[in-house]
């Protein structure tokens, strides 16, 4: 699961605020009026793996997408390969979700 400070830079970097998954406030944040009718600045939007993957699928100079289990101390990469050769945008993490969404920030700076 992806934490509040990755959500909320998925959110500023444009990653849209709904669909299969849900929703995530800071630790200790708390919950108002303003929440139920969806006003809250604060509240970030927690993708599936299947949303950041379709939201990174895609070739990227030629390369395809791929997502491995790595023998990086993070565990999880991905980025875009083309044949036998890594691309130098990649993202990483501990889970494949942390992997993806640090990806779609690399093409989002």
């Amino acid at each position: 699961m992806l934490d509040y400070e990755t959500c909320k830079k998925l959110k500023e970097a444009g990653f849209p605020q709904e669909g299969e998954g849900h929703a995530t406030f800071p630790e200790g944040g708390k919950l108002s009026v303003n929440l139920i009718f969806g006003a809250s600045e604060a509240i970030c939007y927690v993708p599936t793996l299947s949303e950041l993957t379709n939201a990174c699928v895609r070739r990227y100079n030629g390369s395809m997408f791929t997502l491995l289990a790595s023998g990086l101390s993070d565990g999880w990469a991905a980025g875009y390969s083309s044949h036998e050769f890594w691309e130098d945008v990649e993202g990483s993490g501990k889970t494949p979700e942390e992997a993806v969404a640090n990806l779609y920030l690399k093409l989002h700076e």
